[in-house]
């Protein structure tokens, strides 16, 4: 079965609300807990992802992990305003409430 795309204004900006919130928690993660005075905020995603996953700064799991590398794909399509599924747009609200159930700990 396939993914249907959505295209609704509304979903495209809650999506985009929801990646904005996640990379920037990952950002926010990088400088406080590895303190890299190098880390520029111009990186490019893949790489905050592989900072984060390299040093385990959220303690996640491998499937939790491969969740959270699955949002660059998810991310390029709605930085670009290509339609996502209704699968994206879960796989989106997940990670963000790990990213939120991580930092209250």
């Amino acid at each position: 079965m396939t993914a249907v795309a959505i295209d609704s204004k509304a979903i495209m900006v809650e999506a985009y609300s929801l990646i904005y919130d996640i990379e920037t928690t990952l950002k926010h993660l990088l400088y406080s807990k590895l303190y890299l005075h190098h880390f520029h905020n111009n990186e490019t995603y893949n790489k905050i992802l592989n900072l984060v996953e390299m040093n385990d700064l959220l303690s996640f799991s491998d499937t939790q992990y491969e969740t959270l590398r699955k949002t660059h794909s998810i991310r390029n399509k709605v930085c670009h305003m290509r339609s996502i599924s209704q699968e994206d747009l879960a796989l989106l609200k997940e990670v963000h409430h790990l990213l939120e159930s991580t930092s209250k700990h």
